[in-house]
């Protein structure tokens, strides 16, 4: 396998040093989204904990003799065919999942090059039960009560005020205030402009 060294990874900032790599690594290696890093070839040379445990657990990836796939055949020519063309800016594709009507997500890029391959580094999402988008600390942003944030942690998940009010044992007319509330500090007057302010505080 190639090391550092041999491998291209464009302009640095930093010089590299062995402490920094490793306590990037382990620090990758936290990170709960399963991340990859394959050759050209699709060949696995390195996988964080979650990504281990996606290939262990009969997630949407396997390995086949070194090399990733995934476990449905229907997107399988879909999968190399993406990884292929990558570059190094950051591609994005969604695939269908059998049977569900869900989607796997990939984000990958061209991370580096030596004499004999591409280097692709990618991480794996799936929609569904279980997703839950994370945002940065909106309630401390905009200055929202507690109720008001978890208000508009419900409009996030695409719940209607109806709704709202039933899940918080709250009257409509006070949920109704709260949203009020929550468009006059966000300084929004829609939910699509709510969804738009938001937006670059998602993690």
């Amino acid at each position: 396998m190639a090391t550092q060294a041999d491998i291209d990874i464009g302009e640095t900032a930093v010089t590299p040093d062995p402490m920094a790599s490793a306590l990037a690594l382990n620090w990758i290696d936290l990170d709960p989204r399963p991340s990859f890093i394959c050759s050209d070839d699709l060949a696995l040379i390195w996988a964080n904990a979650a990504g281990q445990a996606e290939l262990c657990n009969e997630g949407a990836l396997e390995l086949r003799d070194g090399r990733l796939q995934l476990c449905e055949g229907a997107g399988r020519a879909a999968f190399a065919a993406f990884l292929a063309r990558c570059g190094p800016a950051l591609s994005t594709i969604a695939l269908p999942r059998a049977g569900d009507g869900g989607h796997i997500l990939l984000r990958a890029r061209q991370i580096g090059v030596d004499e004999t391959s591409r280097y692709i580094g990618f991480h794996l999402q799936r929609d569904g039960d279980g997703f839950r988008a994370v945002y940065a600390d909106l309630d401390t942003v905009f200055q929202l009560t507690p109720t008001e944030h978890r208000v508009l942690g419900e409009l996030i998940e695409g719940r209607t005020a109806d709704a709202i009010a039933r899940a918080m044992n709250l009257s409509i007319e006070t949920v109704r205030s709260h949203i009020r509330h929550i468009y006059a500090k966000t300084r929004v007057s829609s939910r699509e402009e709510l969804f738009c302010r938001i937006g670059p505080y998602r993690l």
